[in-house]
C-alpha cells in the first residue's frame, strides 16, 4: 500500500472493495439514467477480518468514502 493510500485508510477517507468488474456491471446494480453503474456499497462495512480474509485472495480497489446518494 502507498503512503498516500495509509494516510487516508488512518483518516477514514477510503475504504478496500474487493468487487470485480463483473460484479459491479451485474444486472442486479442500480443505474443511472446515463446508463452508468451506482456503486451498491458492498465492501462498505465490511469488519476488519473480512478485509483480511479477502486481501489474502486479492488486492483491493480503494475507495472514497462518500454520503449515500439520496
Amino acid at each position: 500500500m502507498k503512503n498516500i493510500t495509509k494516510k487516508l485508510v488512518r483518516k477514514g477517507l477510503v475504504y478496500p472493495c474487493f468487487c470485480s468488474r463483473s460484479q459491479l456491471h451485474a444486472a442486479d446494480a442500480p443505474h443511472r439514467s446515463d446508463g452508468n453503474v451506482v456503486y451498491a456499497g458492498t465492501c462498505r462495512n465490511l469488519t476488519p477480518e473480512e478485509i483480511v480474509l479477502r486481501t489474502a485472495r486479492r488486492k483491493p480497489a480503494w475507495r472514497v468514502m462518500v454520503p449515500d446518494e439520496t
